[in-house]
């Protein structure tokens, strides 16, 4: 009975039915808005962020598991990095499923930390891979993206001919 007396009064198709139709288009649009805007970026970023830790976590094992055992002689300290460098680079493939590619030498950092006269020397390896160009680079990645995985080794055996490196 109400409806038919609103009906009476208000007439069909008032123009208070308009302005609801008319508010409900203005709050799609409100919405869309505010999807495009804001979750849909936060989503991505979310979803970036996610798939460049999770490549860190499987590229950070990757210097501390290197058979640099096996080098034993008498180097001066550029044959001693220059061999250092392609042990690991023939390592790496072994080592882990994450590296598809042979990495370049250019991407394997050799430091002689401290050299032990009677014993060997102290190295630090450190190895920066690809994290991968998610989203074409539209986030701020650390490091740039690259990933960096570093490990110390105490070679034995060794004597370097130069007094330093």
């Amino acid at each position: 009975m109400l409806v038919i007396a609103r009906g009476a009064i208000l007439g069909r198709g008032s123009r208070r039915d308009r302005r609801d139709k008319d508010e409900r288009g203005a709050v799609a649009v409100e919405t869309g808005f505010i999807l495009s805007v804001v979750l849909i970026p936060l989503l991505l970023g979310v979803i970036t962020y996610g798939m460049y830790f999770w490549r860190a976590q499987s590229a950070e094992p990757l210097a501390s598991r290197l058979p640099l055992v096996n080098i034993v002689g008498t180097f001066n300290c550029a044959q001693l990095i220059d061999r250092i460098k392609t042990t690991v680079q023939n390592a790496l493939p072994e080592v882990s499923g994450l590296v598809g590619d042979e990495i370049p030498l250019t991407a394997i950092g050799v430091r002689v930390i401290e050299v032990l006269p009677t014993i060997g020397v102290v190295v630090e390896v450190s190895i920066k891979v690809s994290g991968g160009d998610v989203l074409g680079g539209l986030l701020p990645l650390p490091n740039g993206g690259a990933l960096v995985s570093e490990a110390t080794y105490r070679l034995e055996n060794i004597k370097l001919t130069t007094a330093g490196c």
